[in-house]
Order: C-alpha cells, then sequence, then structure tokens
C-alpha cells in the first residue's frame, strides 16, 4: 500500500462519511518534521478528494509537526490529535500504551503491519 493511499485511507476514516447535510470537518494530523511539506500538498488533495463527493461539507485539516518522540508524548498528554503519522512505530506503540486513545492492537489491524 503506497504512503498516500495509506493516508487517504487514515484522513477519510477520521471524517464521517454517509451524511446527506453539509458538515464542516477540522482534523489534526500529528506527525513529525520531515512530512511537513509531504502532508501540506497532501491535505490539499484530500480536501479536494472529499468536496468531489461531499460538495457542500468544508474540511479544513491542521498540522503538528515536531520529533517522532515528542509528537507521541504530546498525544499521551491530551493533544486531540484526528490523525497520528510518527516515524517510529515505537511511538505509537505508547500512544496505545499510556494515552489509551487507540488500541495496543493497532498494527494488525491493516495489512502489512500498518505500514505503508
Amino acid at each position: 500500500m503506497s504512503i498516500r493511499r495509506f493516508a487517504l485511507a487514515a484522513l477519510a476514516s477520521a471524517v464521517f462519511a454517509g451524511s446527506a447535510v453539509a458538515k464542516d470537518y477540522e482534523l489534526l494530523n500529528v506527525s513529525y518534521d520531515p512530512t511537513r511539506e509531504l502532508y501540506q500538498d497532501y491535505n490539499a488533495e484530500f480536501v479536494n478528494f472529499w468536496k468531489k463527493s461531499h460538495p457542500d461539507d468544508t474540511v479544513k485539516i491542521n498540522q503538528s509537526h515536531g520529533g517522532s518522540g515528542k509528537q507521541a508524548r504530546g498525544v499521551i498528554d491530551g493533544l486531540r490529535a484526528d490523525v497520528v503519522t510518527l516515524a517510529l512505530a515505537g511511538d505509537i506503540d505508547e500512544i496505545a500504551k499510556l494515552g489509551k486513545t487507540l488500541p495496543e492492537n493497532w498494527q494488525t489491524r491493516l495489512p502489512d503491519a500498518s505500514t505503508p
């Protein structure tokens, strides 16, 4: 699975689908530093993708970037991320273990051990 398809699936799952009523969505993607430009471009592409099938909705995607471990600590401490795209599986494991915001078996829920 490509990074592009994986990220699109992750963002799409963060937005609730299937409603005929226009909605405003604001998402936060918490990621590590080197992905800043990637997600700036990708988020714009996702918004366009979403608008094609939900023309009355508005979607705003905010970004938070920093070191992977620091970002994980932020989520554990309460940063309300809708999408977490970190560099190290161990950082996501810590979020699952200490943050209790995702299941500890997160890697087995998607193909290829949840790795794009």
